[in-house]
């Protein structure tokens, strides 16, 4: 008995380090009224908060390296999922399966993520408000180069699954769907183990079980 409760509160450590914070988006486009409405889930203990770097040349003329680029799979994105209506061709549900790069760039700001992002002040402008130096958030289906992000984005050509094509925008071949909205709502997500550390104490609970069950034999 005493292996099981050693185990369950291991995992109830774990869970109180893990701290899950749901983000809802809605991207438009306000010339053709196509909408990506949807939410992203961070293990927020994992993500940059600020990040360095900004999306224009440094002084010398080179381009500037950023944090705030997720890979999925990675420990660091734990959910997304989005539907896009009034689209010509892109309507329909999408999901981690559809990408591989989130960027959540604040441009030297320290962003509050208990609310609405837009707005609040970064080392350039306002954040969400600028395409050159306000940050970033955006959807990828192929790899982000963070050391040089404008090459990272998509000019489309044909694609009809939204993809980031520049800073807060998400493109189609008939959609330019920029971002008006990301509010951050970390109390509607429960603090559970992220999925490695979860695999970790599976396996810890295991042995433990078996432990129990020779000792109680021999």
């Amino acid at each position: 008995m005493k292996y099981l409760t050693l185990c369950l509160v291991m995992i109830g450590m774990a869970s109180a380090q893990a701290a899950p914070i749901r983000f809802d988006f809605v991207f438009e486009d306000s010339n053709t009224g196509a909408i990506a409405d949807g939410y992203i889930v961070f293990e927020e203990t994992l993500m940059a908060n600020p990040t360095a770097g900004g999306v224009g040349n440094s002084p010398d003329g080179g381009p500037l390296p950023i944090d705030g680029v997720y890979n999925i799979p990675g420990p660091e994105i734990l959910d997304l999922a989005f539907t896009v209506t009034g689209s010509e061709f892109s309507d329909g549900d999408y999901g981690l399966a559809d990408y591989v790069t989130v960027i959540l760039f604040t441009n030297g700001g320290t962003l509050d993520f208990n609310g609405e992002l837009i707005g609040q002040p970064t080392d350039g402008s306002p954040w969400g408000t600028s395409l050159l130096d306000s940050g970033d958030f955006n959807l990828f289906s192929n790899d982000v180069n963070p050391e040089n992000i404008l090459e990272s984005y998509d000019t489309v050509n044909g694609n009809t699954t939204p993809n980031g094509c520049a800073p807060f925008t998400l493109c189609t071949v008939a959609d330019d769907m920029v971002l008006i909205s990301l509010r951050g709502t970390p109390s509607v997500v429960p603090s559970v183990p992220s999925s490695s550390n979860l695999s970790i104490l599976m396996l810890i609970l295991s042995s433990l079980l078996v432990g129990f069950w020779y000792f109680r034999k021999a």
